[in-house]
């Protein structure tokens, strides 16, 4: 017997509709939550077949009978979750909600004059290059000039679409890029500041695609520019001071993500101050001779230098540190050792230990972060068997990128590769977006993630060199895991080791254990404050829950705070001669922000560890540090 399917089946869109947790694939396909089984994680994978019919598969086994009906199900009648009228809430999202990061096309608008309690001057909506809605700004006017609202989609625990008066997700989407993906080639584009004028621009100039973002000159840095890769940009300026400033952010970012051209557009002095394409066009103006005769943006560097008076009064936080005091974010390191040592191990138990907020050996992780641990060699089975021996099957913030399923269903990566070099900042890139942007990224293992180059050639290097700068720069701490040669340095070309923050040595441990992995662990370089302790010989042994750990001898459980301890103990000049005297100064010692430095200083002095009056070690807290670090003096 034929089965028959709901007519709101048979696309893509109407799928994505009934599904949760949605995420949208290059290729038009999507991965979301299983309808059939209770799915955590994106198990369901959606592709469209030659008559554009949706094809579906669970990588948990579940039957395309199985989802069928249960997509069946969600979609009996108009009256579902998807269809239901928005509901008017004008708070921030309360405990349980979560932002739909775009609504399918059958969705209704929402009632502004409700939300907003009154009748809007003009909305805007705001689409994905899949022109799928992802929000509206809202102009009204107020008594002190014009006002915008940002209104996007969140569904509460019942999956009912709310509509809050909520800013977009940062990096902000931009205007027009559902006309972006319907793009060709060659088309060139156009980018103007603002809603109305991006409007009116698009009428004028029929054969650009017209591109604006939210927030006026000032929100440049607040949008995401990265969609314009690749195109031919020409910027025209609102006729200011601030507009031209604009313009020139614009041409600079858009360098930086790699637009094909980028040009400004040279404005006639006859332009009233602030004047824009929404406007009336002056006698004599040519609009379109304007933008053919658009200069290329200057590169010039002279826009970039900063006085050191300048630099000195710049309000720039110091970096966190993930791994106090030898991993901070925005920092390249490396992991090297030799063939079946157990770095992959070493690798999987930093990755839980920065996830869960614990301690790594015996260093601190000040906070619980995400993590992302690109796999690029191990069978998927040995890899999850790893995973459930350290105790990691429960962490959600520990996310896996597996080189088998790439190599099954996709191909395997090598960032060799500008195209999957592009791919990895794409899945980042919208991590970040969904707010699931790792803080560290561990590479397991450099040897096998750049197949077929000569690994001496440093030549062959830069390009991964710019690729792994430009992921620092955008706060990523990144971990690279290495082979070591038969000399026991890191493999390859000696250049890599030029921008490192931290390369760390595992080498055979001089008495190894039956038990399991053993190995000696030393820093050979380090930026700042060298570790301590400096060496360490692990042993990877069974605890009382039978779950792998690394035993390092340590005679005491080292808590967090025992390094802010420590670091009390050392005092401005590192030695135990002079005591700090602020409070604040501990954050250069330390790498931690202020709150985490008042917890630990509360800890220390309830245990008596720290002098209630001043930032002075107490003979208790001599003793602890004598127990935790055998090897040194603490008088």
């Amino acid at each position: 017997m034929k089965r028959t399917i709901n007519f709101a089946l048979t696309s893509i869109d109407g799928v994505a509709e009934r599904l949760e947790n949605v995420r949208w694939k290059n290729d038009g396909g999507l991965t979301a939550l299983c309808p059939v089984h209770d799915d955590h994680r994106n198990s369901l994978s959606v592709t469209v077949g030659d008559k554009g019919r949706p094809i579906f598969h669970c990588h948990s086994g579940c039957s395309y009978d199985e989802i069928i009906d249960a997509l069946r199900d969600a979609s009996s009648s108009p009256s579902d979750a998807s269809r239901k009228k928005p509901v008017r809430a004008k708070a921030k999202p309360s405990d349980g909600m979560k932002r739909a990061h775009f609504v399918g096309p059958n969705t209704p608008k929402p009632d502004f004059e409700d939300i907003l309690g009154r009748k809007p001057e003009a909305t805007y909506r705001y689409a994905n290059p899949q022109d799928r809605t992802v929000g509206y700004v809202v102009r009204m006017k107020g008594k002190d000039g014009k006002r915008f609202y940002q209104i996007t989609p969140w569904r509460d625990g019942d999956g009912t679409l709310r509509w809050l008066i909520e800013d977009f997700a940062k990096p902000r989407p931009l205007y027009g890029l559902a006309e972006l993906g319907q793009a060709e080639d060659d088309e060139p584009v156009l980018v103007v500041e603002g809603e109305k004028a991006a409007d009116a621009a698009q009428s004028l100039f029929p054969s650009h695609i017209v591109i604006s973002w939210h927030g006026g000159a000032r929100a440049v840095r607040h949008s995401d520019w990265l969609p314009l890769q690749g195109f031919d940009v020409v910027i025209w300026p609102d006729a200011d001071e601030p507009g031209v400033e604009a313009a020139e952010d614009i041409a600079r970012t858009l360098r930086s993500v790699g637009a094909a051209s980028v040009k400004i557009v040279e404005l006639p002095d006859i332009l009233p101050k602030g004047w824009d394409l929404a406007d009336e066009v002056p006698e004599g103006v040519d609009i379109k001779a304007l933008v053919r005769n658009a200069k290329p943006s200057e590169e010039n560097l002279t826009n970039f230098l900063l006085s050191a008076k300048t630099l000195a009064g710049l309000d720039i936080p110091p970096r966190d540190m993930i791994v106090v005091p030898f991993i901070a974010s925005n920092s390249i390191n490396l992991m090297y050792a030799r063939r079946g040592l157990g770095k992959t191990w070493v690798g999987l138990t930093l990755a839980k230990a920065v996830a869960l907020g614990e301690d790594f050996l015996a260093y601190a992780v000040p906070e619980a972060r995400p993590v992302l641990f690109i796999d690029g060699e191990m069978p998927l089975a040995d890899l999850q068997t790893r995973v459930k021996a350290i105790g990691a099957g429960d962490i959600d913030n520990f996310e896996i990128l597996s080189s088998e399923i790439l190599h099954r269903d996709l191909h395997a990566l090598n960032i060799n590769r500008e195209e999957d070099r592009e791919l990895i900042t794409a899945m980042l890139d919208r991590m970040a977006e969904e707010g699931r942007k790792p803080a560290l990224i561990i590479i397991d293992n450099l040897s096998s993630m750049r197949m077929g180059v000569e690994e001496n050639d440093n030549s062959a290097l830069d390009l991964i060199l710019l690729w792994l700068l430009s992921l620092r720069h955008k706060g990523y701490a990144i971990l690279l895991v290495h082979h070591a040669s038969k000399s026991g340095d890191q493999r390859g070309a000696s250049r890599l080791e030029d921008l490192l923050d931290t390369t760390i040595k595992l080498s055979p441990a001089a008495e190894p254990s039956d038990a399991g992995a053993s190995l000696e662990l030393e820093f050979t370089k380090t930026r700042g404050v060298i570790p301590q302790p400096a060496h360490l010989t692990l042993h990877l042994v069974e605890d009382d829950d039978d779950v792998l750990e690394w035993d390092f001898g340590q005679a005491h459980k080292m808590a967090p705070q025992d390094h802010t301890l420590r670091a009390i103990y050392n005092g401005s000049e590192g030695d135990g001669s002079v005591p700090f005297e602020k409070q604040k100064d501990l954050t250069k010692a330390t790498g931690l922000r202020p709150p985490a430095i008042s917890k630990h200083l509360a800890y220390l002095r309830r245990d008596e560890l720290v002098d209630k009056g001043s930032l002075t070690v107490t003979d208790g807290g001599k003793a602890r540090l004598a127990n935790l670090f055998p090897g040194e003096t603490f008088e």
